[in-house]
């Protein structure tokens, strides 16, 4: 099943922008100190801004969470250096990746391979459908998700988003 999405072109970094007073508003995330290192050079990503908004707030949530609400995330925006892919008429379509690095435990091996599972979770009170529902709505805008562990030192979620190639050359959307 592939939704039909309101798509619209957005600064990435007015998203984060935004995720980041929310986060500095909230009471439970108020001592999370969160470091940025964003690219001024990047163009606008065309994506549906209400989903990207969840996945970034889970992202968010999630990394907060794992540091106990205290501690640093580090938010960074950059090209994807090593990712692009092929589109149909021949051209290389580029990423944008957005990361999200926390300082807290890490995720064991054993729980990395299951974490975007539907249901999945090792929260008290969650549902297992954060992640799951943050990589669907990427992959339905083209993109992925990776994430790394550096157990104990924290983990990194990197979201690739796909650069629309008709503005990168100054066209129009495809």
């Amino acid at each position: 099943l592939r939704l039909v999405l309101p798509i619209a072109p957005v600064n990435v970094h007015l998203l984060l922008d935004e995720l980041i007073q929310v986060t500095r508003a909230d009471p439970a995330t108020r001592a999370i100190e969160v470091r940025c290192a964003f690219d001024p050079s990047l163009p606008e990503i065309r994506v549906d801004v209400r989903a990207f908004a969840r996945v970034f707030r889970n992202l968010m949530r999630n990394a907060a969470e794992a540091q106990g609400g205290t501690g640093v995330i580090e938010l960074a925006t950059s090209y994807a250096a090593d990712y692009s892919r092929v589109m149909r008429d021949g051209a290389s379509a580029r990423f944008v990746k957005i990361e999200f690095r926390d300082d807290g435990p890490g995720i064991p091996p054993e729980i990395k391979e299951r974490i975007f599972t539907p249901l999945f979770t090792t929260k008290a009170n969650g549902t297992g459908l954060g992640l799951a529902i943050a990589l669907k709505i990427v992959e339905d805008h083209g993109g992925f998700m990776r994430v790394l562990s550096r157990v104990p030192r924290g983990s990194i979620f990197e979201v690739y988003v796909p650069i629309d190639v008709s503005r990168e050359r100054g066209g129009e959307p495809s």
